[in-house]
């Protein structure tokens, strides 16, 4: 891979780097209005920090009727990491720094993180629930230019989220939407 003109690049975490867990078990065990309720309660505050992952389970067991170390299996069991997409991350980490920047409850990310060992691949790496702010908020970008220590033109964003990409965007940030790991080779090379 030819050097890189950016002096950072920030990963998205599930649907980037690991297959994306909490949409696809809530398509699998809710409805889509509970889908809708619970994206818009319980999943934002587990993601900033305001319940605990195990609370977190447990609404969510309330809801679907299914017993919360059971769900919490299941969500670690979705985890798949994209090897493809670690391996491209190992050729360009001697190129610019490689951060990651992520919604999750931190139980859930460090274990991913820890049981396949992936800490390595990062300069640092920003969970939303120790820094109580999640995407696209733009206070996490914020923070994330803070850590990186570069302007933001000399910053690539990588997600599997348009919203989270146009709020990068707006602090100046460069941003690429995630498709699949051929893409995003080209998309650098450019």
């Amino acid at each position: 891979m030819q050097a890189m003109k950016y002096k950072a690049i920030i990963f998205d975490f599930f649907g980037v780097i690991c297959s994306e867990i909490s949409m696809t078990w809530f398509k699998e065990h809710l409805s889509e209005k509970q889908i809708i309720e619970v994206k818009n309660s319980i999943s934002k505050l587990v993601d900033v920090g305001a319940i605990s992952e195990n609370d977190f389970f447990e609404r969510l067991s309330k809801i679907s009727a299914m017993p919360a170390e059971e769900i919490k299996t299941e969500w670690y069991d979705l985890a798949d990491i994209n090897e493809e997409l670690v391996k491209l991350i190992r050729d360009i980490k001697n190129d610019c720094n490689i951060y990651l920047c992520s919604n999750s409850p931190s139980p859930l990310i460090n274990s991913i993180l820890k049981e396949n060992n992936l800490y390595n691949l990062f300069q640092d790496i920003i969970i939303s629930s120790e820094v109580h702010m999640a995407k696209p908020n733009l206070g996490i970008f914020k923070y994330a230019l803070e850590k990186v220590k570069c302007i933001p033109s000399e910053v690539l964003f990588i997600d599997d989220n348009e919203n989270n990409i146009k709020t990068a965007e707006s602090l100046g940030i460069n941003g690429l939407l995630f498709i699949d790991v051929q893409k995003l080779e080209e998309d650098l090379k450019k």
